[in-house]
Order: structure tokens, then C-alpha cells, then sequence
């Protein structure tokens, strides 16, 4: 579990979701088999203790979190493709999308002295 709390802090720092994905992923998968896990050692746990429920709650607390951060993160990237016409702001444009040429006129001598 420390590795992967490391990975976390380490990729907290990027706000890609690109880069969170299959973490979220991992994560949701490892929640879900830990339900699993409960439920077939259901015996196993001490059923007159708080702390029981309040384990059971937060993992299910924290796959249900999870999946919808999920969803809403690649309905977000969806939707993100769909948009028609999208150009950056005037300011963040490429130098090369700033260049309109209006005006276009034959070149007087071919290029490199090569006969057209």
C-alpha cells in the first residue's frame, strides 16, 4: 500500500487526468476485491463492532467515489472530442495559425532557377 500512496503524492502534481486514469482504475478494481475479500470472510469479522461497519462503509464509500469520478472524467474527455470549430484563444495560437495570407502573387523566376 506504500507504493502506491507514493505513486499517488508523486502524480499529484500532474493535472492530467491521462495520467490518473489507470490509477483510478487500480484502485476501484482493488476496492471492489477487498468487498469481495468481506464478504466471503464475512464470518471472520466481529459483527458486534463498530469499526466492522465503518470498514465496509468506507470502501464502499470509496469505490462509489471513485467510479464516479471516473465516469465524470471520461464523459468530460467525450465531450472534449466533440466539439466542432474548437481554436485556441487569439493569445495561445501556434505562430504558424497566426499568419493570414491574403494576397498571394506568382513568384516572378521559378525556385532554384528550375524552369516551370
Amino acid at each position: 500500500m506504500a507504493e502506491v500512496g507514493i505513486a499517488a503524492l508523486l502524480l499529484s502534481l500532474d493535472p492530467r487526468w491521462s495520467a490518473w486514469k489507470l490509477l483510478v482504475q487500480t484502485f476501484s478494481v482493488g476496492t471492489a476485491l477487498l468487498l469481495v475479500g468481506a464478504a466471503r470472510a464475512w464470518d471472520d469479522f466481529d459483527t458486534g463492532n463498530v469499526v466492522t461497519y465503518l470498514y465496509i462503509g468506507c470502501l464502499v464509500a470509496c469505490d462509489i467515489a471513485l467510479l464516479l469520478l471516473y465516469r465524470k472524467m471520461t464523459s468530460e474527455d467525450q465531450s472534449a472530442l466533440h466539439v466542432v470549430d474548437r481554436q485556441a484563444p487569439p493569445d495561445e495560437r501556434e505562430s504558424d495559425q497566426e499568419r493570414d495570407v491574403a494576397d498571394v502573387r506568382p513568384a516572378l523566376e521559378a525556385e532554384g532557377r528550375v524552369p516551370d
